[in-house]
């Protein structure tokens, strides 16, 4: 899922139409194709692509049954596939709406609406896993109600969804490869201070398949652009072709420029399993080689960032992030190796260890147990 940009004014052709013809049946046609154009032909919720007409449906925020007033307004309006429509629709009355005495719905939907809102700020994403989580209330609803997790994941797949599942787990596993390949031939040819030409082509294609899957027309863009994001090599990429000359003859920053921002626009965050995961590796990398580079400097600052974001009193589930992080098995280690090693005090990373701790102990009941008895 990712942000949608909708006109806030319908087309003009549509406006048109409207107002020649009431019936809703003779205008759905062409409401779902000013719809789908916006989507780049995919659902909005789940980003699957719906290339034929009889697959795209017509997703009414606010349902339709109960608000017969909004059957064709513009801003009421998403693309969708059958499948999160229907999940949707089953979900609706029994977890998004209150009815008053009239039996009329009072309560707006506390789903995600691609449309108005940024998915980013109420979803994360768990590339180990390859689930969507989360980040408060109406991220949890969003997942849930849409059965966003079980048609994208091989994690016990429904017979009905395998197909899909497995097809989503094996490019998931190539764009992570993608990107390895790519860090791995740029290293070659640093080294070697050339880059030869099969090595160009394998460069151009590796970063042009990398764009492609983020890019806004590709199907599930947000949760590659997540993976991309989450791989701990990707951080070093842009630093490392900046700091040589021998790729500017095939233009290769601008290329990645490109990719970094389709990441920017759609990944989501890291869930704090994620982020403990590549929080500890860049410590330990950084301790193994007694010094840290720029990626890593800002990498490590990021994820300890996000870390105490999400165990602040400001954030919705700040409890159940907090209990996340303590009972992972890698968070007691953090503090030990900071503490054992000078070369973090550049970056004060005792400091936002220390604040992580105190957002820490506000929301979990036991204070963090360390392995070295503090």
């Amino acid at each position: 899922m990712r942000k949608l940009n909708r006109p806030k004014i319908e087309p003009d052709n549509l406006q048109e139409l409207k107002k020649k013809c009431s019936a809703y049946d003779t205008v759905k046609p062409y409401i779902r194709t000013e719809l789908f154009k916006i989507s780049n032909s995919k659902c909005a919720y789940c980003e699957t692509k719906l290339d034929r007409e009889y697959e795209q449906q017509i997703e009414h925020y606010q349902c339709q049954d109960n608000h017969k007033n909004k059957v064709m307004e513009w801003t009421n309006l998403l693309p969708a596939c059958n499948a999160c429509n229907t999940s949707k629709n089953l979900n609706h009355k029994r977890d998004h709406c209150k009815w008053n005495t009239q039996k009329i719905c009072v309560v707006k939907q506390v789903i995600i609406n691609p449309m108005d809102d940024y998915p980013q700020k109420h979803l994360c994403y768990s590339s180990e896993r390859m689930l969507l989580r989360g980040k408060d209330e109406k991220g949890e609803k969003t997942v849930d109600s849409l059965s966003l997790n079980p048609k994208h994941t091989i994690l016990n797949p429904s017979s009905i969804d395998k197909k899909n599942a497995t097809n989503f787990s094996r490019l998931h596993k190539l764009v992570l490869s993608t990107v390895s390949s790519f860090v791995k031939e740029l290293d070659k040819s640093i080294a070697k201070n050339k880059v030869d030409e099969q090595t160009k082509m394998d460069l151009l294609k590796n970063v042009d398949e990398l764009i492609e899957y983020t890019s806004p027309n590709g199907e599930d863009s947000a949760k590659f652009a997540s993976a991309i994001f989450q791989h701990i090599q990707y951080g070093t990429i842009k630093p490392k072709v900046e700091s040589t000359h021998i790729f500017d003859e095939i233009n290769l920053l601008t290329k990645i420029d490109q990719l970094e921002n389709n990441v920017k626009d759609a990944a989501f965050d890291p869930s704090t399993r994620d982020l403990i995961d590549m929080f500890v590796i860049l410590l330990d990398e950084s301790i193994v080689k007694n010094k840290m580079d720029c990626s890593t400097k800002e990498q490590l600052i990021e994820y300890i960032d996000k870390l105490i974001e999400y165990t602040s009193p400001n954030c919705e589930k700040s409890g159940k992030f907090a209990s996340a992080i303590f009972q992972h098995i890698k968070y007691t280690d953090i503090r030990p190796k900071v503490e054992s090693n000078r070369i973090f005090d550049e970056i004060n990373l005792l400091d936002k260890i220390n604040k992580l701790d105190d957002n820490m102990k506000s929301v979990v009941s036991v204070s963090p147990p360390y392995k070295n008895g503090v």
